[in-house]
């Protein structure tokens, strides 16, 4: 039966640059209704209402930054607020989906709720609040316990939330103890069909292991010390190249810590289809995160790396299952506890014989991770998932 689906996000991409939430989004209108209301804090949309398709509708509030910070939260908190309502009025839901943060949209899902207009809430959780962002050191300890307020009062108030692996589950009951949510695991996701563009314009040398790490270079997403590891190793030197794709606040830290080496490059940013056609030519994805966190991180970059195919080598917290994943649940390659140079070196050195000795096995871990992906990783079996919850 065709519902009528209201989604909360924090950005909306209608073209083929589609994120995990565009993806959803879009999946589910194949066969729903969809209002997606949108606080704007890139400043992609202009406010006001638009009609994607046939079904989805997309509310946008364009939230601009001002230099007076109470003026900016008076909008996202107050004028948001109203204009999202004016734009609902008569609107009942039966269900609403949003995703962490989930104290970015304080308060309008209770609202929704206490008013009958939503029969059911569900979150999707990838963002432990505020407690990663203290201990990334994005956010100050000192507002951590008023933030955390806001951040719980919105998360118990769902009828339940989504997380993505069994340790995110235990982290939840720990960190939010005496709940009442009903919890179970949604995998990340990615579209089934994507648009591949072999066009590399970069030659590897293919006596070498090519490894991609695609993402945003920010604190917190642990590639420094990857970095560090293969410079200082000079063992690795005529083993590796890293090809490091994205942008950030890093990039000039960076540039300075590989301007002496010959086998780690940086390249600007791509797009998903030239990402995907540069990352066939590639033999391994990296996925790192940081050491010395308690939050347990599922990265969403391993979504590419297993839709094309490719081993995988993780270097990710101690608190994570995300390795037990990548070695056993999915044995699509290799994982060391982040900051963990000497064995990060290790897997390396492992994985290079595996190409040029052990090539069925190699090619095997690559294929493994794109076997999983197919069987439970899809926006089209994430959309199945949540609708027989929904329904169950």
């Amino acid at each position: 039966m065709k519902k009528n689906i209201l989604f909360f996000v924090k950005t909306f991409n209608a073209d083929k640059q589609k994120w995990l939430t565009d993806e959803l989004i879009y999946e589910f209108s194949k066969t729903h209704k969809c209002t997606i209301f949108c606080i704007d804090r890139k400043n992609e949309w202009k406010t006001g209402k638009y009609q994607i398709n046939d079904s989805i509708e997309l509310i946008v509030f364009s939230l601009k930054r001002k230099k007076n910070k109470i003026k900016t939260l008076f909008d996202l908190y107050y004028h948001s607020r109203v204009f999202f309502f004016q734009h609902i009025a008569g609107k009942s839901f039966d269900l609403l989906i949003e995703f962490s943060i989930f104290s970015y949209f304080w308060g309008l899902g209770r609202k929704l709720k206490k008013e009958h207009r939503v029969k059911k809430s569900f979150g999707i959780l990838w963002d432990f609040f505020p407690i990663h962002q203290v201990q990334t050191g994005h956010i100050s300890k000192h507002i951590s316990k008023i933030l955390y307020f806001f951040e719980k009062k919105e998360v118990l108030s769902k009828d339940l939330i989504f997380l993505m692996s069994e340790q995110n589950i235990t982290f939840f009951n720990n960190y939010y103890p005496k709940h009442n949510c009903r919890t179970e695991i949604l995998y990340i996701w990615s579209d089934e069909e994507k648009e591949v563009k072999y066009n590399n314009v970069f030659k590897m040398d293919k006596n070498k292991l090519n490894i991609v790490f695609g993402g945003q270079l920010e604190k917190g997403r642990g590639i420094e010390s990857i970095i560090n590891s293969i410079v200082n190793s000079t063992q690795l030197e005529n083993k590796v190249s890293l090809y490091i794709i994205g942008d950030g606040r890093l990039k000039s830290r960076i540039e300075k810590q590989i301007q002496n080496s010959k086998n780690i490059h940086l390249l600007p940013p791509m797009s998903r289809s030239e990402y995907l056609g540069f990352l066939a030519s590639c033999d391994i994805g990296l996925v790192t995160t940081v050491p010395n966190v308690s939050i347990p991180s599922f990265p969403s970059k391993i979504l590419d790396y297993l839709y094309m195919s490719k081993l995988v080598i993780a270097s990710t917290e101690s608190s994570s299952d995300f390795g037990q994943y990548v070695e056993n649940k999915i044995a699509c390659g290799y994982n060391v506890t982040a900051g963990d140079s000497e064995s990060f070196i290790k897997i390396l050195n492992k994985v290079y014989y595996l190409k040029y000795n052990d090539n069925e096995k190699f090619i095997k871990l690559g294929a493994n991770g794109r076997k999983f992906f197919q069987r439970y990783m899809t926006t089209k079996i994430a959309v199945k998932k949540i609708v027989n919850t929904f329904e169950g």
